[in-house]
């Protein structure tokens, strides 16, 4: 809950480093989601290249639950970011695995962001 307060606040660099310190924590690690957290609060506030770096070791199968949390939650431009991201990753390393689920979600998630956008 505190996060959440920090990034409400537009306190990003709080609750940034609050969410890794919990998501790295062996004890409370498990008991919520502070890996998403911590990555939406990237997405909102850092360089792409931090993303990236912290996506790195993460099975795509995570993170397409993970973009499935965030769109029922009502956070789609979090989704987007984050689905972009692994789905680059994905491409960059020549990797088929999700692949094509992330290419479904982007497509949705990228009409739902920028309805007036013409991309096909």
């Amino acid at each position: 809950m505190r996060i959440k307060h920090l990034m409400k606040t537009k306190q990003l660099s709080q609750a940034t480093a609050l969410a890794n310190i919990c998501s790295d924590h062996p004890e409370i690690s498990n008991r919520g989601n502070f890996k998403q957290t911590y990555l939406v609060c990237l997405c909102s506030g850092s360089p792409n290249e931090k993303l990236m770096q912290e996506i790195t070791d993460i099975d795509c199968k995570d993170a397409l639950e993970m973009i499935c949390n965030l769109e029922s939650e009502g956070d789609e431009k979090s989704a987007l970011i984050l689905c972009a991201a692994f789905l680059s990753r994905q491409l960059q390393q020549g990797e088929m695995y999700c692949a094509w689920e992330l290419t479904l979600f982007w497509s949705k998630l990228q009409q739902r962001v920028e309805p007036s956008t013409q991309i096909y």
